[in-house]
């Protein structure tokens, strides 16, 4: 059987040259990516001039318009494209977006027909964003992220001037620092302005401070996606966010307090303990979590790299993700690696997936939803991707 992946844009047409504008691909295997299981023998109508579903049916089950075009498609499979949920392209590249290219190109040839960039140069991010919007090339669509830190964060850690490249780091559409005087609003338009799909929180962030820019963004329906502590904000303060990332940080549910960046950075010990695990405290985040319809970013390949003498953290990400997931939890999948990995082979979507699966004990059909719909919503698309539904877009190709 052949796959068919729904994902990028409609670029279907039809063979005549009349005015329909429907086509109705009949006889299809569809996994739509919110059922829990497989559609057989349905027909996909497809709208060619909004790129949308018009209709979505058992085969046979409705009269076909003499005025839709009919395809018969036995023996194929539609799926959604599949969503990289965490990734750098501009990582380790300055503004030279080939190395991003070439890995657009790798995950494109892996079924990855969209991809959630968690943050990096944005020069080259917003090149590499429009090279993915182009509907006929071979590369998946980009969203990208503005970091927002502290600026303690800003002073001290080595990859920032990395990521601001030529500007200011702290004080630029790509990359802002946030603090008591911040206008949130205007951090917000900024960033949209400039092409960022969504704000990163990633550290030196205090409680008040994140909790009213995700308010902010929440106003201008604008995703934030947060690291799940930021130092000193805890995971209690990022209620309403789109994605917790990294799954240790569930760690700082039952510590209290937070310590600080520099705090962390200097001289704190983490001790992972899996009793807690169980605790009401983290049964009643995970509940909270899943209130706000906030995707798990777990990151799991991410742990495959620890060292011997880190294996506790690698076991308690391991059981607290599969914890969230038996509470109902929506778990994303991405591997949080950078270009070289790509280039150098180590780079497995697929393996990312069965180690979703493998951890969490999750059907095949709940290890799928990590990479469509789960990842739409953490990103911020689902009314239009992450599943083949009336009203969305995808694209056919056969």
């Amino acid at each position: 059987m052949t796959i068919v992946r729904c994902s990028k844009d409609d670029n279907t047409k039809t063979t005549t040259k009349s005015n329909k504008s429907l086509i109705a691909y009949t006889d299809l295997t569809i996994i739509d990516g919110v059922s829990s299981s497989v559609l057989t023998n349905h027909t996909l109508v497809v709208d060619t001039v909004n790129g949308t579903i018009n209709d979505l049916f058992a085969t046979g089950s409705k009269e076909l318009s003499s005025e839709i075009h009919i395809k018969n498609k036995a023996g194929k499979i539609m799926m959604p494209g599949l969503i990289e949920g965490h990734f750098h392209l501009a990582s380790g590249v300055g503004e030279d977006i080939n190395l991003g290219k070439l890995s657009m190109q790798n995950m494109f040839q892996q079924g990855i027909t969209t991809i959630r960039d968690m943050a990096g140069n944005g020069e080259a991010l917003l090149a590499l964003k429009r090279l993915g919007a182009d509907k006929k090339s071979p590369y998946p669509k980009v969203h990208f992220a503005c970091l927002v830190t502290g600026q303690d964060f800003i002073e001290n850690d080595p990859r920032v001037a990395e990521t601001a490249g030529s500007s200011q780091a702290g004080n630029v559409a790509w990359f802002r620092s946030l603090d008591d005087m911040t206008d949130v609003n205007a951090l917000i338009t900024q960033a949209k302005a400039f092409g960022c799909s969504g704000l990163k929180l990633y550290a030196d962030i205090n409680s008040s401070n994140a909790k009213r820019i995700i308010a902010a963004a929440k106003e201008q329906n604008f995703p934030v996606w947060c690291h799940g502590t930021l130092f000193e904000a805890s995971p209690w303060d990022i209620a309403g966010a789109h994605s917790f990332s990294h799954a240790d940080f569930f760690n700082f549910v039952t510590i209290t307090p937070v310590p600080d960046y520099k705090t962390f950075q200097e001289d704190y010990t983490e001790v992972f303990d899996q009793a807690t695990i169980a605790s009401q405290r983290m049964t009643d985040y995970f509940d909270l979590l899943k209130q706000n319809n906030t995707v798990l970013d777990a990151t799991l390949s991410v742990y495959e790299q620890a060292d011997e003498d880190e294996q506790d953290v690698v076991r308690y990400a391991h059981a607290v993700t599969k914890a969230a997931y038996e509470r109902k939890v929506k778990i994303g999948a991405g591997v949080d690696l950078f270009n070289d990995n790509i280039q150098e082979g180590k780079y497995s979507f697929i393996k990312e997936l069965s180690l979703v699966k493998e951890v969490t004990n999750m059907t095949t059909m709940d290890a799928l939803k990590t990479a469509t719909i789960n990842n739409a919503i953490a990103t911020g698309i689902d009314k239009e991707y992450g599943s083949i539904e009336i009203g969305k877009k995808p694209i056919l190709s056969f």
